[in-house]
């Protein structure tokens, strides 16, 4: 009796977090796309593999408030130049809570060199997430193949 209930309360968790991870997905797949312009960092770590620490050109000067206004510009790059569409960018202290790390496949980290923007899916509550990165031209660069 003990292991069917056991069974099925692990069937319910299971479906609540199947649940909850679609939604995200879903969340992510219909939210506005808009770029950030990126100067790279470190491309390496010799734990984790080849990745890309952003920086971005807005941060250069600190956040003022716990949510800051960036402004969709032409091409919808988020700046801090006013005009266009607000939006609001969730901070911690003076830090923007933006990504941080891009991933991509050991050995391939010379077609990212190229990379001059981060694509980001807006969320509400001022949150983004990391859709890629693209080139000077906002074309997508691909991860798969070498």
């Amino acid at each position: 009796m003990r292991g069917k209930i056991f069974f099925f309360c692990m069937l319910g968790l299971s479906a609540l977090l199947a649940g909850w991870a679609w939604n995200l997905y879903a969340q992510i797949e219909r939210a506005p796309a808009a770029y950030l312009k990126i100067a790279p960092r470190d491309p390496r770590a010799f734990l984790l593999g080849d990745y890309m620490t952003l920086f971005y050109d807005f941060e250069a000067e600190p956040a003022a408030s716990d949510e800051d206004v960036l402004y969709l510009g032409e091409n919808r790059v988020l700046s801090r130049q006013p005009g266009g569409e607000a939006v609001s960018v969730r901070t911690r202290g003076k830090e923007y809570l933006v990504p941080r790390q891009y991933f991509f496949q050991e050995g391939t980290g010379k077609k990212f060199e190229n990379a001059r923007y981060a694509a980001v899916k807006l969320l509400p509550g001022g949150k983004m997430a990391l859709w890629g990165l693209a080139d000077e031209n906002f074309n997508l660069i691909e991860r798969s193949s070498k």
